[in-house]
């Protein structure tokens, strides 16, 4: 779905590319952690509501392999601490594209409900980030992280050109925040935002105390190692 706001909204589900006409450039966005390489030997953690509205079965019980966020956010859950995607863009106009800046743009900010953190552990450590967004900044702008060092975002994109990026935007605030990327894009002298959301919603990140915490592994949730029957329970 594609709709005038700011400038242009693009609505994405998991691993869908938009290529409409009107775009100089077609995008796609990959938004699970455990089916973007430079993210899946890392562990996943969420933040779920103690008390969920509706209960949402477990997809399956190799989760941790892909389906774990999309699960914890029908419950009406937040990435903990990260949000991690891979974003893709591919330039169509033959006037080369300019993408000038990519940034957060803050929708809400508001109390975070009671929470439960579930996750699912992996052995592997963290990736360098190839760009990083500070949601707790005035102005949360993405960055390279170059020799431990934050460089300032930007680059031309030529036609048939493919760029890729993996972004990690971090708070530290016991809040919930939603907010979307936004890209300035400028073709031929003129100026083409372009937003991009999570499935037709925010994307939600929250650094809020759990209560309890939770990890799933083949034979079901386990506390401390310990089973447990129902973490909402």
């Amino acid at each position: 779905m594609i709709s005038a706001v700011v400038g242009v909204v693009v609505t994405m589900g998991g691993d869908e590319v938009i290529e409409g006409r009107s775009l100089p450039v077609a995008i796609r966005l990959h938004d699970d952690p455990a089916q973007i390489p430079a993210f899946s030997d890392t562990s996943m953690r969420m933040l779920v509501p103690a008390r969920p509205q509706a209960a949402v079965p477990v997809p399956r019980r190799d989760m941790c392999s892909g389906g774990f966020r999309s699960w914890a956010l029908r419950l009406g859950g937040s990435d903990s601490e990260e949000t991690r995607v891979r974003l893709d863009l591919q330039g169509r106009s033959t006037k080369g594209v300019l993408i000038s800046s990519l940034t957060a743009r803050i929708v809400a900010v508001h109390p975070s409900p009671a929470v439960v953190g579930v996750g699912c552990d992996s052995a592997g450590s963290a990736s360098p980030r190839d760009l990083s967004i500070d949601l707790d900044s005035a102005r949360p702008t993405a960055r390279y992280l170059v020799k431990g060092r934050r460089e300032p975002f930007g680059f031309t994109l030529a036609k048939a050109e493919t760029e890729v990026f993996n972004i990690t935007a971090y708070t530290r605030r016991p809040v919930v925040i939603e907010w979307r990327l936004h890209l300035d894009l400028t073709v031929d002298g003129k100026s083409r935002p372009i937003e991009i959301d999570d499935h037709g919603k925010p994307f939600r990140t929250s650094a809020a105390p759990a209560e309890r915490q939770y990890t799933w592994q083949y034979d079901g949730w386990h506390d401390h190692e310990k089973p447990v029957a129902d973490p909402f329970g």
